[in-house]
């Protein structure tokens, strides 16, 4: 069994990585260490930051039971899905249609 480990300091986090290189061959473990040579990438800034916003939100129990329901057919994280469903709706201009069963005050 052939594997190859490597380690880099990239944007100050530690990254050790470990391939299972089994199946390829001598030249193409050779080519793989000169491929993964950290040392010579550039920071970039994250594309994705900024983006999305992290906020705290109560969900009925049957709601997160849908969800996650739903995240175990699609193979997506409930999270994702709830947030895919709501950007729907914002881009469809849904409106929330609630009929009350009394008046208060009167």
């Amino acid at each position: 069994m052939v594997q190859l480990y490597f380690s880099a300091q990239l944007i100050g986090v530690r990254i050790q990585s470990r391939y299972n290189l089994d199946c390829l061959s001598k030249e193409r473990v050779r080519l793989l260490k000169k491929e993964y040579r950290f040392a010579k990438l550039k920071a970039r800034k994250n594309p994705y930051a900024g983006k999305k916003k992290a906020v705290g939100i109560n969900l009925s129990a049957k709601v997160l039971d849908y969800f996650k329901g739903l995240a175990e057919e699609t193979g997506l994280p409930y999270q994702k899905l709830i947030d895919l469903y709501l950007l729907d709706c914002a881009k469809k201009r849904k409106k929330l249609a609630m009929k009350w069963c009394c008046r208060v005050g009167g």
